[in-house]
């Protein structure tokens, strides 16, 4: 018997044990794939439709997922004392958290992240260059059901530190021969990281993005799923003119076409908290 997702979300965040967050970066080495649409996306649907609590943590210095964010959510209730950067100087990101809502916060992403490299470097022991953000987000873990990761897409201490504190990866890519390619490296990037530093790392799956809906787009879906049928989404993201506007206007559910593009994200949202039961052993 099919179980309902209202029962694998009650399995995973089960509020009478004193679980702790559930940790995803949604990365990939390919930009342009719609990682910080889906990060912004699926929060959304996490706490406005399963009234999970999110925190979402921008580690781009271009600040693309809290633009987003700031798009659909024009008010906050509680702005920030201190900025990313500030609270990582200070060791304590509990006041460079936006309360959004009730549901949603954020640790927005800035400019002065550009300094984070040099102020690992020259501040930390080269030995735990790695492991800053799983250390700053410890004592948070606790007050969130999931925490998402939104990054640069190269290899950097962003990218590391961000892999380095999760749980899960999730990979947004796109069905084009060099996003393919660059799976392909991300992957590797991620065996070894789980490897060397982060050995409770899985891969949860990777989020096909269909770019168009050609021949070329088919091809190239079907190499995803037979190179990794176990770990491609059988749900999939089609171009929608809808998110287009969603990027200028922020998330509705009120005009044309919107309950069919949640839709279409709510079964990859749906898709991946099943997958991560799994690997959790919850179902």
């Amino acid at each position: 018997m099919e179980i309902k997702v209202s029962e694998v979300i009650e399995r995973l965040f089960d509020k009478k044990s004193s679980s702790e967050a559930i940790v995803i970066t949604l990365a990939n080495f390919k930009g342009g794939v719609g990682k910080s649409t889906l990060n912004s996306i699926l929060s959304y649907l996490a706490t406005e439709k399963y009234g999970l609590k999110v925190l979402q943590i921008d580690s781009d210095p271009q600040m693309n997922l809290t633009n987003k964010m700031y798009r659909t959510y024009k008010n906050v209730d509680f702005p920030a004392k201190k900025t990313f950067m500030d609270g990582i100087r200070a060791e304590n990101l509990k006041d460079s958290i936006t309360l959004v809502n009730d549901k949603l916060s954020i640790i927005e992403g800035e400019w002065d992240l550009a300094l984070l490299t040099d102020h690992i470097h020259k501040k930390l022991n080269a030995d735990a260059d790695f492991y800053l953000y799983d250390y700053l987000i410890k004592p948070l873990k606790k007050e969130y059901d999931l925490i998402f990761f939104d990054v640069i897409p190269t290899t950097t201490s962003y990218t590391s530190n961000c892999i380095v504190a999760s749980d899960y990866a999730v990979m947004p890519t796109q069905t084009e021969e060099d996003a393919y390619d660059n799976t392909k490296t991300y992957i590797d990037y991620l065996i070894t990281m789980k490897r060397d530093y982060n050995p409770k790392l899985e891969l949860a799956g990777i989020v096909p993005y269909l770019v168009a809906n050609d021949a070329v787009d088919i091809k190239l879906l079907k190499k995803y799923q037979e190179e990794y049928p176990d770990i491609t989404f059988k749900n999939l993201i089609k171009r929608s003119a809808r998110v287009k506007t969603w990027g200028l206007e922020g998330i509705s559910e009120y005009k044309p076409y919107d309950k069919r593009t949640l839709d279409m994200y709510d079964m990859v949202f749906r898709e991946m908290i099943e997958r991560i039961a799994v690997l959790k052993k919850v179902l």
